[in-house]
């Protein structure tokens, strides 16, 4: 986050040679130390809470730290897209602003399920740019068996099929940035998986309880390669 010489920095932290600082910076990081330097802002990766008691507990009860990798065929889903950053959260408001509408969607799946999709990598945006104030798109859906009838304001989207690492979140969604965070700043940089630029998205199903409830489950899908 300083105008200083890659290379400086490197020798003055024990490394021989800037491209030895590079290899090691890359394994950590994913990316190479000038392409992580553009940004120069508080991006996901490596981004890490201080480890505090609640933030234990919400890592130990809450999340599935090992995800399971499932592989999916394309999901159509029927929404409303609306525009947030992290840092000023809108998505309860676009998701309240579905729910009153959302009876009207046509062709809605047997048991269908709510879909929060993430359009960031659409965008130009990839995870080494993404941070709290970004601005990207995120659409409020459900599923549905095609898009035969499908009108304003309502958007169609095909989430495309593949492989997905799934983590499930458990309690009020007031702490799911604390769950992206333990994906993006833990277990992205430890895993083997390598990303895959679709959407990610969160599937609400019956295990969506409300909220705030406690007791609440909510699925994130990451594409993965």
């Amino acid at each position: 986050y300083t105008d200083r010489r890659v290379l400086d920095i490197a020798l003055e932290n024990g490394f021989e040679s800037g491209e030895a600082f590079a290899r090691a910076f890359k394994a950590a990081y994913k990316t190479s130390p000038s392409e992580y330097r553009k940004n120069r802002l508080d991006v996901f990766v490596s981004a890490k809470e201080k480890l505090e008691p609640g933030l234990l507990r919400h890592t130990a009860r809450n999340i599935t730290v090992h995800p399971k990798i499932v592989t999916l065929p394309d999901i159509k889903a029927a929404g409303l897209r609306g525009g947030t950053t992290l840092r000023d959260n809108k998505l309860r408001a676009l998701w309240q602003r579905f729910n009153r509408v959302a009876h009207k969607v046509p062709n809605r799946a047997p048991n269908a399920r709510g879909l929060g999709i993430c359009e960031s990598c659409n965008e130009g945006n990839t995870l080494y740019t993404m941070n709290r104030d970004v601005l990207f798109n995120e659409v409020a859906a459900v599923e549905v068996t095609g898009f035969e009838g499908l009108e304003a304001p309502f958007v169609p989207k095909v989430l495309k099929g593949g492989r997905y690492a799934v983590f499930t979140h458990t309690g009020s969604l007031r702490m799911l940035p604390r769950t992206f965070g333990y994906i993006w700043g833990t277990w992205f940089l430890n895993t083997r998986e390598t990303l895959d630029c679709r959407e990610d998205f969160e599937l609400y199903d019956a295990r969506y309880l409300g909220y705030d409830h406690p007791e609440s489950k909510v699925d994130l899908y990451i594409p993965i390669v």
